[in-house]
């Protein structure tokens, strides 16, 4: 099966898209997904809210949603404060598992018109797609601000249609 974020969060060439065994993108050196983030000392066990000054993430909300010319995508939504203003030129490191399956992404925060996933004006969003909408979703995300703060991992399960 072939997981692609919407263009608002693609992050590999059309030829790249692929996971391996392990549900990971078989990529050198495209860092760190939401769930070896926090266990690689980034955000740090005496620390659990995410470091001083990241990113800030509150009424995290999923569904599925039907988007013209595209189908039906996972949606995740949320409002969030940011202190240092520098969300923007950030990275999202996003875990999707549905059944036994899982699939890993990371891409990079935007505020305009190019892929990754949107801070707009205090709301987050990002959307994945070619996901069976029949499972139950839960989605892992965690944003690192251009200035290299971690924000709290955040999680939102979204039941199957």
């Amino acid at each position: 099966m072939l997981f692609l974020l919407l263009s608002a969060c693609t992050t590999a060439d059309d030829g790249d898209r692929f996971h391996g065994a392990s549900g990971r993108y078989d990529q050198p050196g495209w860092g760190d997904t939401a769930e070896d983030t926090a266990e690689s000392g980034d955000t740090s066990g005496s620390n659990p809210d995410g470091d001083p000054g990241a990113p800030v993430f509150s009424e995290v909300a999923g569904e599925w949603s039907e988007y013209p010319n595209i189908g039906v995508v996972l949606q995740v939504t949320a409002t969030y404060t940011d202190d240092g203003d520098d969300l923007d030129g950030g990275t999202c490191y996003i875990d999707a598992s549905f059944g036994s399956e899982n699939a890993n992404f990371d891409t990079t925060v935007g505020s305009g018109d190019s892929d990754g996933c949107k801070a707009v004006g205090g709301s987050f969003i990002f959307a994945l797609k070619e996901l069976d909408s029949s499972k139950t979703t839960t989605v892992t995300f965690q944003v690192k601000d251009s200035s290299g703060n971690v924000s709290k991992l955040e999680s939102v399960e979204v039941a199957g249609q």
